[in-house]
């Protein structure tokens, strides 16, 4: 639980996950708070797009206002989730810690230890990253600020802003909305790679425990112990707690897709967009800056995608693996009743297991390569 609640305080810092002990007049606060926090994100996207000229479009001009634009319609596919679909990441993370998922013996624990290992490294790399991007990029922003016209961000206010209050109220305003944009689709696109380790670290753990049953049920010699199902060491047993393991395990998998696919989907079209026009802006820029500023979010937005891609790649990989182990096993050697049972849990394992974003896009290594191509293309064809 401890590596998921990272997220829980950068997401509760910037309004948009109450903790769960707050009730009463504390919760009403909270969510007065997570209500100015949406409005000032939506007030920035609304007021960034009246500030674009669409009937007579300078591209390069508006290139920055545009991406930032596109982040934050990212941006509210994620809040949506969280505030919307709270109870069931809750539910998630509660159920990734629960029977039949709860570690049993020192082998168990090794696994999982290896898992949570690679998911701190990813931590550390994507939020590290991903912080000191939206640091440095507020911070470029804020340089630019010129009292009493030039706001942070391109937007058009519908009043006058020249006065030195409510010019800095504005100005402060914005670089607000922006951070929260930053640290809500940093944290997010460590999130959703974390809970995919998770996810993998107990395919492998039914790996290891498929493993211990097959020795067990060949080193049993007595055949009428297989058909008592008060033995815990019987065939039937043994076999139906790993098949309920294996039925729990796919519902985790379905609940994670149905959690995240709209909003992974989302970043993998805008994300296409988003780095084909950083890189011309990279191909375009001069050795300034904005320069540094433009490859550092590019490198940012490469290891994000990566991320999500290669972590529902490694799920797939995971079952495949699972499924491999059963069907290599020994089977002649066990009785020919569980060897019944045996062709079930094969024939439940047959299927690939996929995560699908957008009802047809699947994420995977594939489609990381696809996304870069596409990039690429739309680079093309801008330039």
């Amino acid at each position: 639980m401890g590596l998921l609640t990272i997220y829980w305080n950068f997401f509760m810092a910037v309004g948009l996950w109450r903790p769960i002990k707050w009730t009463g007049f504390k919760a009403i606060l909270y969510n007065c708070y997570t209500f100015f926090v949406v409005l000032m994100n939506n007030l920035f996207f609304i007021t960034g797009v009246m500030d674009i000229d669409f009937l007579h479009l300078d591209f390069f001009g508006s290139i920055d206002i545009i991406t930032l634009m596109l982040q934050s319609i990212e941006n509210f596919a994620k809040i949506f989730c969280l505030v919307k679909k709270r109870n069931d990441l809750l539910n998630f993370n509660i159920y990734l810690h629960s029977e039949p998922f709860d570690l049993r013996n020192e082998d168990e624990i090794l696994i999982q230890k290896k898992y949570d290992d690679i998911n701190r490294l990813v931590n550390f790399v994507c939020l590290t990253l991903g912080l000191l991007s939206t640091l440095w990029y507020t911070g470029f922003n804020a340089f630019q600020t010129s009292m009493p016209t030039v706001l942070p961000y391109r937007s058009k206010m519908s009043f006058n802003y020249s006065a030195p209050k409510i010019f800095w109220i504005t100005a402060a305003s914005q670089s607000y909305t922006v951070v929260t944009i930053g640290i809500v689709n940093t944290t997010f696109g460590v999130l959703f790679p974390s809970m995919m380790l998770q996810i993998c670290a107990k395919i492998r753990l039914l790996q290891y425990r498929f493993n211990v049953i097959i020795e067990k049920l060949q080193e049993t010699d007595d055949d009428s112990s297989i058909d008592k199902k008060s033995n815990e060491n019987s065939g039937k047993y043994l076999i139906a707690r790993w098949v309920e393991s294996h039925i729990a395990l796919l519902h985790l998998f379905k609940s994670a897709n149905r959690l995240f696919a709209e909003t992974v989907f989302i970043h993998y079209v805008i994300n296409s967009f988003v780095m084909c026009t950083l890189t011309l802006l990279l191909s375009r820029s001069g050795f300034d800056i904005s320069l540094v500023v433009n490859a550092f979010y590019f490198i940012l937005k490469c290891v994000q995608q990566f991320g999500q891609c290669a972590s529902a790649h490694q799920i797939t990989v995971e079952f495949e693996n699972l499924r491999h182990k059963i069907f290599s096993t020994n089977w002649y050697l066990v009785d020919v009743q569980v060897q019944k049972l045996l062709t079930i849990i094969m024939s439940n394992t047959v299927k690939d297991v996929i995560f699908v974003s957008g009802y047809f896009v699947d994420l995977s290594l594939d489609s990381f390569k696809k996304i870069m191509k596409l990039s690429y293309t739309i680079f093309n064809v801008i330039d």
